[in-house]
């Protein structure tokens, strides 16, 4: 087989880059996902419920070997827990928790500061406000017109538990504030959430793959499909060989390879491809060694991985270990479900 454009890939990012390369009808593009289909006509009842949790929790939809390395048990043995990551067409957007909120400006500053030219705030402002229909507010911090609705909760959505948690911190000088994508303040927020209004979740795999452009005659969607390595000529990728539904590997050439596997599985494909840390290759290409893990603990040593038995606060800490400012600490408080208002 053989494209102009081969995208690793279906997540969140791969469906949108299927779908805005093949509006030219000169360009061939083929999208790769390991796990399963979804479109309008047959999605999952978890996955199109309110709730985010039966999505997230259902096992039929993440990669079920993945594991979080914990650490090591006092007797010296690895520790592990399963790493509930999506697999599945529209991957994070098909099981996520709903949240339509974005990053702290200096955080987008920092990446341009260090040599990412082009993801500065006021750039990825724009995009963001391209992305979203913002159903509450307009002004310059909203979208009007984008595919992916997004909301605040409404009173029928919020329970008296965060409605009185809320009030106790505005009254102990962490004032309510109106918006949460607005300007970067401390404060309590009701939530931003990107639910359709019938309160559904909006999936990349059926906002941007919509039946018009799952009909383009150049887009060719395999799901099913595990990308096994990256074919390189030289130093110049050239396809990638994928592996079906049977197992069977078979090679995809392409003219421009795209890696949107995400932030576990890019890294790993690169390394099976042989690219990245000569340490790491050396144990991959020695079985005799031990593999690198896909996720390593953080550096203070916190858990990667949060139980399936998750209080309804949610702990926080900083993201970093700077001198704090505002928004560098983060509390989420969530109702059992998001509805349109």
């Amino acid at each position: 087989m053989k494209t102009d454009v081969l995208i690793l890939g279906g997540g969140s990012a791969g469906c949108v880059l299927a779908a805005r390369l093949s509006e030219d009808p000169r360009r061939e593009v083929v999208l790769v996902e390991a796990g399963r289909d979804i479109s309008r006509d047959d999605i999952p009842a978890d996955i199109r419920a309110r709730y985010p949790g039966r999505a997230y929790l259902d096992t039929s939809n993440i990669w079920a070997t993945l594991a979080a390395l914990m650490g090591r048990t006092r007797d010296g043995r690895r520790a592990s827990r399963r790493y509930e990551q999506a697999r599945l067409l529209g991957g994070g957007s098909s099981i996520n928790a709903l949240m339509a909120n974005r990053g702290a400006p200096s955080d987008y500053a920092e990446w341009e500061a260090l040599g990412a030219e082009g993801w500065g705030w006021d750039a990825c402002l724009d995009v963001f406000r391209r992305i979203e229909a913002d159903r509450d507010l307009d002004g310059p911090y909203h979208g009007k017109d984008g595919p992916i609705v997004v909301r605040r909760v409404g009173d029928a959505g919020l329970s008296p538990f965060v409605d009185r948690v809320m009030k106790t911190l505005d009254a102990r000088g962490h004032p309510i504030r109106a918006d949460q994508n607005g300007p970067w303040q401390d404060g309590t927020f009701r939530g931003v959430v990107a639910v359709d209004d019938a309160g559904e979740r909006q999936p990349t795999a059926l906002v941007y793959l919509t039946p018009d452009v799952r009909r383009r005659p150049n887009l060719r969607i395999l799901t099913g499909h595990q990308a096994n390595r990256i074919l390189f000529d030289g130093t110049r990728a050239i396809g990638a060989e994928v592996a079906g539904p049977d197992g069977t590997p078979k090679a995809i050439a392409a003219a421009e390879v795209i890696l949107a596997a995400g932030a576990i599985h890019s890294p790993a494909l690169l390394l099976r491809s042989g690219v990245g840390p000569a340490g790491d290759l050396a144990k991959l290409r020695d079985p005799g060694r031990p593999r690198p893990s896909r996720r390593r603990p953080q550096p203070d040593g916190t858990p990667l991985h949060r139980g399936r038995d998750r209080p309804a606060a949610e702990r926080a800490r900083p993201r970093s270990g700077r001198t704090p400012r505002t928004g560098d600490l983060a509390l989420f408080l969530r109702p059992r479900r998001h509805t349109a208002r």
